[in-house]
Formats: C-alpha cells, sequence, structure tokens
C-alpha cells in the first residue's frame, strides 16, 4: 500500500512538473505578414542604425546596383534625378528635396527601390516615383520605402504599365495629392487621356496617412487595372477618396493574363472624414465608351468614414462590390511600414514582405496544431490523474 502512494506521488510531482513547463510554440506553416524585421539592415522595427552618421553624397555619386548589405545609407540634399532600368537597384538612399525635385524613373523590367526615404519634394506636377514595368512577364519591387513632406503624388505609375509592381510596405505620409495614383494602366479609354497597358499594381503592408494636403484632393490609394490589391495596410486622413478603384472590371482589351477581375482589398483599415472607398471613375464621359463596370472584392475591411462606399454610378453603370466591411479600424500603422526616414534607409523596419503576390492571411496551419496541443494535454492530465486516483485508493 505504501509503495503504491509512494508511487502515487511521484506521478502527480511528474504531473504538475510538465504542466507548468513551458511549452514549445508551434510553427505556422502558411506565409504570414512581415513582423518588421530588417530587410538589409539588421535590428528590429523602432531601433536606431547602429553606425555613424551617415554619408553626404551628390546626385551623381548615388551607386546603382550597390554591393554588401547593413545599416548605412547615403543622403543626397537638394534635387536628383535618376533613372533605373533592367534589373538596375536603387538602395540606402535618403533624399533630402529642401523644396527641390526628387525624380526616380524606373521602367524596363526586374529593377528594385528599396530602403530608400524621399521628404520635401517640392515639385507639384512630377512624383518623385514614377514607375512603370514594360514586359507583360516583367516585374519592378518598391520595398521599405518612405515619402513624405511633398507637394506632388508620391507614386506615380504610367498608363503604359503593362507587367507587375509590387508595393511591400511604404509609408507616404503629408502629401500633396495621392499617395498612390496607380490607376492609369486600367484605363480602357482611347480617348481620355491614354488606354492602359493593363499591368497588374499591388500593395502590401502600405501605410497612408494625411494625403491631399495640396490644393487638389487627394486619394489615398487610387487602383484601376485587374489583378491589382491592397492587403494588411491602413489609410488614414485623405481629403479625397481613402481607396478607389476607378476601372478594373475584367474586360479591359489589354488585361494582364494572369490577372483577376477586379481589384481585391483586404485587411484593410480606414479612417477619414471623406469617402472611404471609391467604386468606378469619377469622370461620367468614360463609362459609355468602357460599357463595363468596376468590380471590387471587400475581405476584412474596416471602415470609419463620413461616406464609407461611394458607387459612382457614372453613365448609369453601377459598381459592383464582392463582400461587406466592418467598423472599429485600427489607424496604427502595418508592422512592417518603416517608422522613420532614417530607418527606411538604413533597412531597419521593413523588408520582409510577400514575394509574388498579397500576403496569405487565411487560416495559418499553426493554429490548428496548437489547438490540437491544448486538446491533447488535457486528455493526459485526465488520464494522469484518473491513474493517481486509482492507485492511491486501491
Amino acid at each position: 500500500m505504501r509503495s503504491r502512494r509512494a508511487l502515487s506521488r511521484l506521478l502527480l510531482v511528474a504531473l504538475l512538473f510538465s504542466v507548468a513547463a513551458p511549452s514549445v510554440a508551434p510553427i505556422a506553416s502558411a506565409p504570414v505578414a512581415s513582423t518588421g524585421t530588417t530587410g538589409t539592415g539588421t535590428g528590429t522595427n523602432g531601433t536606431a542604425p547602429a553606425s555613424g552618421d551617415p554619408t553626404v553624397v551628390a546626385c551623381e555619386q548615388v551607386q546603382r546596383n550597390p554591393t554588401g548589405e547593413g545599416p548605412d545609407y547615403r543622403v543626397v540634399r537638394g534635387g536628383c534625378s535618376i533613372d533605373l532600368s533592367d534589373g538596375e537597384i536603387l538602395s540606402n538612399v535618403r533624399f533630402k528635396a529642401r523644396g527641390a525635385e526628387i525624380d526616380v524613373r524606373a521602367s524596363g523590367s526586374g529593377w528594385t527601390i528599396r530602403n530608400v526615404a524621399i521628404t520635401g519634394h517640392g515639385a507639384p506636377d512630377d512624383s518623385p516615383l514614377d514607375l512603370r514595368v514594360e514586359s507583360r512577364d516583367g516585374v519592378g519591387l518598391v520595398r521599405n520605402v518612405w515619402a513624405s513632406d511633398l507637394d506632388s503624388n508620391a507614386v506615380f505609375v504610367h498608363a503604359t504599365h503593362r507587367g507587375t509592381i509590387r508595393f511591400d510596405e511604404v509609408t507616404f505620409l503629408r502629401v500633396g495629392e495621392d499617395g498612390a495614383y496607380a490607376s492609369r494602366p486600367g484605363n480602357p479609354s482611347r480617348v481620355t487621356p491614354q488606354r492602359g497597358g493593363g499591368g497588374i499594381v499591388g500593395f502590401d503592408q502600405a501605410y497612408v496617412k494625411n494625403v491631399g494636403t495640396g490644393p487638389k484632393a487627394g486619394y489615398g490609394v487610387r487602383l484601376g487595372s485587374d489583378g491589382s490589391y491592397l492587403t494588411n495596410s491602413t489609410v488614414v486622413s485623405s481629403t479625397g477618396p481613402a481607396v478607389a478603384n476607378t476601372f478594373a472590371g475584367g474586360k479591359h482589351p489589354n488585361q494582364h493574363p494572369d490577372a483577376f477581375e477586379g481589384v481585391l482589398v483586404r485587411d484593410v483599415s480606414i479612417v477619414t472624414e471623406g469617402i472611404g472607398i471609391r467604386l468606378n471613375n469619377h469622370q461620367d464621359d468614360l463609362a459609355p465608351r468602357r460599357r463595363w463596370t468596376s468590380i471590387t472584392h471587400l475581405r476584412n475591411v474596416r471602415i470609419d468614414a463620413g461616406q464609407p462606399i461611394q458607387r459612382n454610378e457614372a453613365g448609369g453603370v453601377d459598381p459592383v462590390i464582392n463582400g461587406t466591411y466592418g467598423t472599429n479600424p485600427d489607424p496604427s500603422p502595418p508592422p512592417g511600414a518603416p517608422r522613420s526616414p532614417e530607418l527606411a534607409a538604413s533597412g531597419i523596419g521593413g523588408g520582409t514582405g510577400s514575394i509574388g503576390g498579397p500576403v496569405d492571411t487565411g487560416p495559418v496551419d499553426g493554429i490548428g496544431t496548437a489547438v490540437g496541443i491544448v486538446i491533447l494535454t488535457a486528455l493526459i492530465v485526465v488520464g494522469a490523474l484518473a491513474l493517481v486516483y486509482r492507485l492511491a485508493t486501491d
């Protein structure tokens, strides 16, 4: 009897120790959004660069395709014009325009703009980032980029864009017009102003705040081509619509072969006193020419706006919306969006966004694994307690 009671006590102690011991977290197998770890630098979001003061260089000294990685970056003061073509890279640069013009033009295919900050751009008619991908199967990448205090749009995507441009982890603050004017590739009209090339434009982990600070109403993110998307992002305080799908409806003559019909808005928070999401273009004269409507897919979208959805029935054409929206948006930046120009230029606080399309934010396998572990542990505990009780009472 004593031996059984001693054994029961040992089992009870072992059971209590195993339950109290720290468990190993399951590994999620599905891709998840960035947690703000470094891209080409080191450290975490909100950590200052480890090196000393950055080197100030002239515009013509900015290197293409720089070698090496780390938190060091160069500073360009005043105006600067840079052209990128096939396969070229612009990285780890901070442009302090101080009212002058910054003009980064990218065309061709395979180019990359990463770890770049632009402040004080003073040319209201020209965006500091002027982009296109000319080949249908080509891709351009904009990653871990900051743009603030601009007199113009932060980004302009040309109507002739035919490939795919991905914006991963970007911050646009205090912008004179649009955060991103990226609808032109979806324009179906041959007249006003130019038929678009049908290229895809995607944003993941974008933080857009206080746009339209100039004389024109500014959109937060303006999309218009089939297959384009805005995911895991936040748009706050735009004088114009926070988000818009002006054209995309699945019938563009130059639609990208990999595109789905319409525009996807998923896991997005919108906070504005004006229009949350505009559907269809604001120009009535385009609707009769194109003879179709825009299609917008909403997934887990939360809006706090004076007018959450504006259905612009241009020319009598009613836009299509798939899905619904909720309230109580989170106005804080996405975890991967850079928090300052210095952190963006140094490569700290971003650079881990999705490759090849929107981040999959559906059910993660690790969640199911965790539930299974909890259930299994509970069964073991119940069985062990029953065994201890039986040994103690026999």
